[in-house]
């Protein structure tokens, strides 16, 4: 299985402020917020299983919302709850609301492509927030999702839900799997969390936690 490990990290000031030693060794509250398309492409040519023509835009589009609710509805696969915070819940309207307002007749396109690190901290800048909602968020940010190298790429973002700022955002590249579209990139998000949950928890832990 092929992936690749980018981290970048964020310490952020101010009164409200969450430090990495708080996100990885306290483990308090963490609100899963969905998996966001708006800054994705898609390179390559697109199609349904079994249909030898072009996924349109709008079609590829309502993947989103498919994979986000498979996430919520298939926990054996992908759970956010394996993480070990103490208390977990979700809130996957703010990607939504993202995902939603997308154009997606830009998306899909067949040069290379990359995500800069203002970028991703700029769109967490504008999630709408309820009142009231504190602690930690968590979404994965897409970067792209490659048909011709077989690769999918993302960013897992832990940010302040209160001050929307990125705490801690690290670069994931996993090979996906499967038949059918619904499956194939699908499983690319699984093996995200399987790394995060098995390995990327303990680099992290090891890191921060020092006693």
């Amino acid at each position: 299985m092929r992936l690749v490990i980018i981290v970048f990290l964020s310490m952020l000031g101010g009164v409200k402020a969450i430090s990495q030693t708080a996100l990885f060794c306290d483990k308090n509250q963490l609100i899963w917020c969905g998996v966001d398309f708006s800054l994705a492409r898609f390179m390559g040519t697109f199609s349904v299983a079994g249909n030898k023509g072009k996924l349109l835009p709008q079609e590829l589009k309502g993947y989103f919302e498919i994979w986000n609710n498979r996430i919520l509805n298939e926990p054996e696969k992908i759970n956010y709850r394996s993480l070990g915070f103490e208390h977990t819940a979700q809130n996957t309207d703010i990607t939504k609301k993202k995902n939603d307002a997308v154009d997606s007749s830009r998306m899909i396109i067949f040069e290379y492509y990359t995500l800069k690190e203002q970028q991703i901290d700029s769109l967490i800048n504008t999630y709408d927030i309820p009142s009231g909602q504190t602690g930690l968020g968590l979404t994965f940010i897409v970067e792209y999702l490659d048909k011709v190298h077989t690769q999918a790429s993302l960013y897992a973002v832990f940010f302040n839900l209160e001050t929307k700022q990125t705490v801690f955002r690290q670069k994931v590249q996993t090979e996906p799997v499967g038949i059918g579209q619904s499956n194939y990139w699908f499983n690319a998000f699984v093996k995200t969390f399987t790394w995060m949950v098995e390995k990327g928890n303990k680099e992290w832990e090891k890191k921060y936690c020092k006693k």
